[in-house]
């Protein structure tokens, strides 16, 4: 299968491309290229620039069987105009689909449409996005509706909070590691019920594919593993599989936070014979394993 990744070089999408099985190719696309190739887990795959307008997505999806779709700005400021540039890769990659006659597509949406209602939640929760990043993830699964009764095969995930190494290091999770791998007291800068459902990155790489091998499927599918856990908790299992002695403190700059955040995941379970295979704790144990390489700790300063 012929494959094409946007946002290629992020996060996800390495563990992705470490995933792929040899009968699997990807041409990744990104923003910044500084050379036509991309070494992930010692295999090569090519590496092409993008600004993702719709002329230069079609020349990339020329051949291609399906696209994963991943690119997408994380932080969006409505007042900046952020919240539109989301929109319009979203936009442009879809409708470069469709010029290509490529059906096959899978779009990373994001639990944060439910909002803050009251959970577990089921894809047929009403939305309620409270932020514009999840309203626009909330409008381009719209787009996908619009574009499936067309003829595309668009499936829509909306995928929990994902653990796993190499995430932008100011995030909690990536601090809390690298605390207690340096031996130092895990901050915690939130106060209030937090509960937040996680899925780790390798279970969420298998998942992907998963679903880009059912080419014939559309719709909305909630991905998550189905354990949650609190900020504290999380913490204090991070210290205990990093031996880390050095405890937890609160800030005092605290930010009270309620959420609860659940999915029921059963709809992408079944569709796609798919079951998550990691733990908290286990993720949590494999991270520590990849760390006691001193070559990945040097290449994420660690």
């Amino acid at each position: 299968m012929n494959l094409v990744i946007t946002g290629g070089t992020g996060f996800v999408s390495r563990w992705l491309l470490a995933s792929l099985p040899e009968d699997h190719d990807a041409l990744v696309l990104s923003r910044q290229a500084a050379s036509p190739a991309l070494d992930v887990a010692g295999r090569k795959f090519r590496l092409q620039a993008t600004d993702y307008s719709v002329t230069s997505l079609r020349k990339a999806f020329a051949g291609a069987d399906a696209v994963i779709h991943l690119a997408a700005q994380r932080h969006v400021d409505a007042d900046a105009g952020d919240f539109l540039k989301n929109l319009c890769i979203d936009t442009a990659v879809f409708s470069a689909c469709a010029a290509q006659d490529v059906t096959n597509i899978v779009f990373a949406s994001s639990r944060a449409v439910y909002g803050s209602q009251a959970a577990p939640w089921t894809e047929q929760h009403t939305p309620q996005p409270e932020t514009p990043y999840a309203v626009a993830k909330l409008q381009t699964e719209v787009q996908a509706a619009y574009h499936n009764r067309r003829g595309l095969h668009i499936k829509s995930l909306r995928i929990a909070q994902v653990l796993g190494f190499g995430e932008r290091p100011a995030s909690v999770v990536p601090t809390f590691l690298r605390n207690a791998f340096r031996g130092r007291p895990l901050v915690l800068t939130a106060a209030g019920h937090l509960v937040r459902e996680y899925i780790y990155v390798k279970d969420l790489a298998i998942a992907l594919l998963a679903a880009v091998n059912r080419p014939e499927v559309a719709g909305i599918f909630n991905l998550g593993s189905g354990e949650v856990i609190t900020l504290e908790g999380l913490a204090v299992l991070i210290n205990r599989v990093f031996a880390n002695d050095a405890g937890i403190v609160r800030s005092d700059r605290s930010r009270l936070v309620d959420e609860t955040s659940l999915m029921d995941s059963s709809r992408f379970r079944e569709v796609f014979a798919w079951t998550p295979y990691w733990t908290m704790e286990s993720a949590c144990w494999d991270i520590r394993t990849l760390l006691a390489d001193p070559a990945v700790v040097a290449a994420y300063g660690f």
